[in-house]
C-alpha cells in the first residue's frame, strides 16, 4: 500500500512527476513553523533481510541556540528496510524527548517527514503488520511521550509522507545518507546482534547504538 501516488519513483521520474513531487513538499515545508521541529527519517537495508540501519535528520528553532542539525545513523544488524524506517522514527522521537525535557524547551509541533508508506501507516493509521509488532508498540509509545503535554486533538506530533529525493531540501537525502551508513556498519559486523537488537527494542531503546554527526 501507498500514501500517494502520481510522483512515481524517484529513479524515473518525468519531468511532471518531479514538478509534482517538489510542490508537494514544498506545501509540507510552507507548514512549519519557526518554534516547530522537522524531522526526516529513512531506513536502509542491503537486501531484505541483511545489513540495516537507520537514518536521521532534525533541525530545530533558530532562537533555540542549538547546533542547525542533529543527524546520525544507527547501525541495526541483519534486518529489513521496514525495521530500519520504523527505528528511524523511534530514534528521532527519543533523542528529540531527551533534549526538550533536558532544556526545558517546547516546540509547538515536531513535523515527521518520510518516505516510507509502511511506517507512517503502522504508526498513524492503523496498518496491521504481520512483522514488527513489538517494534510498532515501543515507536508508539515513544511517540506517546511527545504528544502527552499536549492537549490538543492532533497532537504535539505532525505526520508527513514525502516522495525521496524531491530536490526540494536535504534533509531527505541526509537521512537517506546516514541510513545507508548504518547499514554500511552493519555489513562491517558494527552493528547488534539479532538479541541485541530485540533486547533495544523490548527496552525502547532506540539510541544505544547511535552514531551521531553533530
Amino acid at each position: 500500500r501507498r500514501l500517494h501516488a502520481g510522483f512515481g519513483n524517484a529513479k524515473n521520474r518525468s519531468p511532471e512527476q518531479a514538478a509534482a513531487a517538489r510542490e508537494h513538499v514544498k506545501r509540507i515545508l510552507d507548514s512549519v513553523g519557526t518554534q516547530d521541529i522537522v524531522v526526516y527519517t529513512d531506513g536502509s537495508s542491503r537486501g531484505n533481510p541483511r545489513p540495516s540501519g537507520s537514518g536521521v535528520y532534525i533541525s530545530f528553532p533558530a532562537d533555540w541556540n542549538l547546533e542547525d542539525v542533529h543527524i546520525y545513523n544507527v547501525p541495526l544488524g541483519r534486518s529489513t528496510n521496514n525495521v530500519g524506517e520504523l527505528f528511524a522514527i523511534g530514534a528521532a522521537a527519543q533523542h528529540i524527548y531527551n533534549l526538550i525535557s533536558s532544556l526545558g524547551c517546547k516546540p509547538a509541533h515536531i513535523h515527521f517527514i518520510s518516505d516510507s508508506s509502511y511506517s507512517l501507516g503502522c504508526i498513524t493509521l492503523g496498518w496491521k503488520s504481520v512483522c514488527n509488532k513489538q517494534l510498532i508498540r515501543a515507536v508508539k509509545s515513544q511517540i506517546k511521550l511527545l504528544n502527552a503535554p499536549h492537549n490538543t486533538t492532533t497532537g504535539k506530533c505532525k505526520w508527513h509522507w514525502t516522495p525521496g529525493h524531491a530536490g526540494v531540501h536535504d534533509g531527505n537525502d541526509a537521512a537517506d545518507y546516514n541510513a545507508n551508513e548504518g547499514s554500511d556498519l552493519s555489513k562491517k559486523g558494527l552493528g547488534p546482534n539479532n538479541i541485541a537488537l530485540s533486547d533495544c527494542i523490548q527496552a525502547g531503546n532506540f539510541l544505544r547504538f547511535a552514531n551521531y554527526s553533530n
